[in-house]
């Protein structure tokens, strides 16, 4: 049975977002594992603390967001351009991740346990990215589609 767009939209973002979860929680491990905390304030360790939840928090919520349904191409239009321009953000994200590891070059893998956050951010920000257009082009109206309308001309 083939795999319909909005399953494939769906896994698409929930990857992401779980692999953004995944480097949130690695991080918080390597620094508890690190003694960070005993060495911060009480916001930076709030901060380290918060970081994992919220991961998951939007990870938890955009299993929910993304089965919304809508009607009418007016809600069709607003929701294309929702999830597009959350996909930008995505795109924004996983570029600046890149861009933090070519830093690093000539060896981004030199030290794995200090550049693994950001090559799980990188990564689940793609996939997310992915995944929202993947979800934008669940809402193209028929009249807006052009390969609908190939189909039916």
């Amino acid at each position: 049975m083939p795999t319909s767009p909005r399953t494939l939209a769906r896994r698409w973002v929930l990857s992401g977002f779980s692999t953004i979860a995944a480097s949130s929680l690695y991080n918080f491990a390597h620094l508890v594992a690190h003694g960070a905390f005993d060495l911060t304030s009480f916001n930076t360790s709030l901060e380290f603390v918060l970081a994992p939840v919220q991961s998951l928090v939007a990870l938890w919520a955009w299993m929910w967001l993304s089965k919304v349904e809508v009607t009418g191409d007016e809600q069709r239009s607003i929701m294309r351009k929702a999830f597009y321009g959350l996909a930008t953000v995505y795109l924004a994200v996983a570029t600046s991740s890149i861009a933090l590891l070519s830093g690093l070059w000539p060896s981004p893998v030199a030290n794995f346990a200090y550049v693994a956050p950001w090559w799980l951010e990188a990564v689940g920000a793609a996939a997310t990215f992915i995944g929202f257009v993947l979800m934008g082009r669940l809402f193209v109206s028929p009249a807006d589609d052009p390969v609908s309308s190939d189909e039916t001309a």
